[in-house]
């Protein structure tokens, strides 16, 4: 114990440990596109960095809105107690990331200048991820009999082709994951940390890499997060960045037109919601346990009737009241009302971001089903909140 206490005060004259968990941090970020063995990896990197900086300076970071995610992991482990024997822990393990990430970032606390110095880093690290994916389809491309524009015609069509086993094989998740470049190019040009030219070249290879992987999500949220820049940012932005940025929507809406996949309609998620909605009115107060959606779902009776099968509904809010009832659902709804109006009365560009990353997403996608979903999800919700003060006085 002597040693350990020794050890800790001589990691805490050197602001070296906190770097250290900048750049796991960093790492972890990085892992985000590619398949779920490298996040995985990274995360209890960055758990031993965090644990390292808890034994160096033995300072805590506890949020109250943290609260949140660890009552989501509540509910799956108090559910489980009541859930059919074919439903054990094993099938929620996924899900340990509602706890583990806020404990994470409850053992340490970042300067000013290491988040920023963090930010910096993490838009080179997701730089350099969609430097990798963009490698990764052109070697793909090159080595087929495909044309690029026969490819680009039907992205959706070819994309499981070129990145596995790499690069997670769902375009949505890898869509999202990278998304959050943007917004950052645009905060780090604010505050001079990049160059007008880096910062289109980020976003360039985003919302084309975005279009590329034909993630119907992927193309509404990359136009989100411009317009929210174009919005956050007009009085500092260029008249030539402001007509980039238009002209950058305007492709997005000339893609989504020619798209052969409608981007407001999708009658198998509207079959889901509607089978949702008949499991609610069964329980509507409590729900029908965690992971009861995949049982009804992969039922015979559901899969003859509509000729598919899933494991949940697409859509996390609906996902959270059939598992939980109106409790859980209005617990995540709560959840994001309270981002939402945290990002608005302290004016949070990162954190508005988040959001309009996030609520979109989860609106087609079910974000806490997937190791891909939600750690990305857990990881920024957590640094951004614990960040602010910093982030704001930068």
């Amino acid at each position: 114990m002597k040693q350990l206490l020794e050890l800790g005060a001589t990691l805490q004259k050197t602001a070296a440990v906190k770097y250290a968990v900048a750049a796991a941090a960093v790492v972890f970020v990085f892992s985000f596109p590619f398949v779920n063995k490298f996040s995985i990896l990274t995360l209890w990197l960055l758990v031993l960095s965090a644990i390292t900086a808890l034994i160096a300076y033995r300072e805590f970071n506890v949020k109250a809105i943290y609260l949140f995610p660890v009552a989501f992991f509540a509910f799956r482990m108090l559910s489980l107690a009541f859930s059919p024997p074919d439903v054990t822990f094993k099938n929620i393990e996924y899900c340990l990331s509602l706890l583990l990430m806020p404990v994470v970032f409850s053992l340490f606390k970042l300067s000013q200048a290491q988040v920023r110095w963090f930010l910096r880093v993490a838009f080179y690290a997701l730089l350099a991820a969609l430097a990798v994916g963009w490698f990764v389809f052109l070697r793909y491309l090159t080595a087929s009999e495909y044309p690029f524009l026969e490819v680009c015609k039907s992205p959706k069509a070819y994309v499981g082709m070129f990145l596995g086993p790499l690069i997670f094989w769902q375009p949505s998740f890898v869509s999202i994951s990278l998304s959050f470049i943007i917004p950052l190019a645009f905060y780090l040009r604010s505050k001079a940390c990049i160059k007008p030219l880096l910062m289109w070249v980020a976003v360039v290879l985003s919302v084309a890499f975005i279009l590329l992987v034909g993630a119907r999500i992927g193309i509404v949220v990359c136009g989100v997060l411009l317009a929210l820049c174009l919005v956050c940012y007009h009085g500092r932005l260029s008249w030539t960045s402001k007509i980039g940025v238009l002209l950058a929507l305007f492709a997005l809406g000339v893609f989504a037109h020619f798209s052969p996949y409608s981007i407001t309609s999708d009658p198998v998620r509207a079959n889901l919601r509607s089978l949702a909605t008949k499991m609610i009115a069964e329980k509507p107060l409590c729900g029908s346990g965690v992971y009861s959606m995949h049982r009804y779902i992969t039922s015979d009776e559901v899969a003859q009737s509509y000729g598919y099968t899933f494991n949940h509904f697409h859509n996390t809010f609906v996902d959270e009241t059939v598992q939980f009832g109106l409790l859980g659902g209005g617990l995540l709804v709560a959840f994001f009302a309270c981002l939402l109006v945290l990002a608005i009365r302290r004016k949070d560009f990162l954190l508005m971001a988040f959001l309009a990353i996030y609520l979109p997403f989860g609106y087609v996608e079910s974000i806490f089903m997937s190791v891909k979903g939600i750690m990305p999800f857990m990881f920024w919700f957590c640094f951004l909140v614990s960040t602010q003060e910093e982030r704001l006085k930068s």
